[in-house]
């Protein structure tokens, strides 16, 4: 169901939606699953700093060649020396 209410001074509109029980805990849901999502990117993110900090990355990429530079794995690479 929709609501609208208009301020009648200044003209200010703002629309109001009730949902049901059953579409709150689907709603509740979906939020869980975007936060974990979220989440995870982060971690996933956070794993591909390393490349950002050695020295064999520049601005063009790193320098050794390595295609999968930035990725994920790139703490596991032999060649990591931090600047």
């Amino acid at each position: 169901m929709r609501i609208r209410r208009r301020c009648l001074t200044c003209g200010h509109a703002e629309t109001f939606y009730e949902i049901d029980a059953h579409q709150m805990e689907h709603f509740e849901n979906l939020q869980r699953f975007e936060e974990g999502v979220l989440k995870y990117m982060k971690l996933d993110t956070l794993k591909g700093d390393a490349c950002y900090e050695c020295i064999h990355w520049d601005n063009k990429g790193c320098t050794m060649g390595l295609p999968e530079a930035g990725g994920a794995f790139a703490q596991d690479c032999s060649l990591f020396q931090k600047s």
